[in-house]
């Protein structure tokens, strides 16, 4: 995250993300992700532990031109490899540093509400499923609080579901691994709720 230093300070975290960007790219699929930004939280993605360092600096450089910091209390490191031997190599490695302060490493980082632990393999349905799970229940809750069916107009409802439950239901999805199978839950889950209003 980022600590704020005046209205709008997310604004200015575009040239920090391009900076980032540039010193030490990640090309997926042709597209640079090493640093990914949502609203005021941020993640670095590299292949190497150096890249990241490189990112760390570049990045608190940046943010300092418009008096913004990285909140090092929210910082974490995130170290993954399929391999054992390449795993040993990294536990191995020294630690990275914001602002002079060590990133404390950790098994599993949350990113958007969304936990990523790669070491599950069924990681991204497990968090997905549970998703729906509470927005199935947090329909049954808007039912019986008369929000749904015939307690508020239908253009208050419409509101309702876009600014509350929409919004909610959907933070996250950008940084989850999902595939037509999830959307298709997804969408199911949607449209139960708009039968409702």
């Amino acid at each position: 995250g980022f600590k704020e230093a005046g209205d709008c300070y997310n604004l200015y975290t575009a040239e920090c993300i391009r900076a980032c960007n540039e010193c030490a790219p990640l090309m997926v699929h042709g597209m640079n992700i090493a640093k990914i930004q949502y609203s005021d939280d941020g993640l670095s993605l590299s292949i190497f532990l150096e890249d990241t360092q490189r990112l760390m600096n570049v990045e608190s450089t940046e943010l300092a031109k418009n008096n913004l910091g990285v909140n090092t209390d929210k910082g974490l490191l995130f170290k993954h490899a399929r391999s054992k031997r390449i795993r040993a190599e990294m536990d191995a490695e020294a630690p990275c540093y914001i602002d002079g302060k060590p990133v404390p490493l950790q098994q599993q980082v949350k990113f958007l509400g969304y936990k990523h632990d790669f070491d599950k393999n069924d990681f991204a349905k497990a968090h997905f499923d549970d998703k729906l799970q509470t927005f199935r229940g947090v329909q049954s809750m808007l039912w019986n609080q008369k929000v749904l069916g015939d307690g508020l107009s239908l253009s208050a409802q419409k509101q309702y579901y876009t600014a509350k439950v929409r919004s909610a239901m959907c933070y996250g999805l950008p940084v989850t691994l999902t595939n037509k199978t999830m959307y298709q839950k997804l969408e199911l889950v949607q449209n139960r709720y708009l039968r409702s209003i």
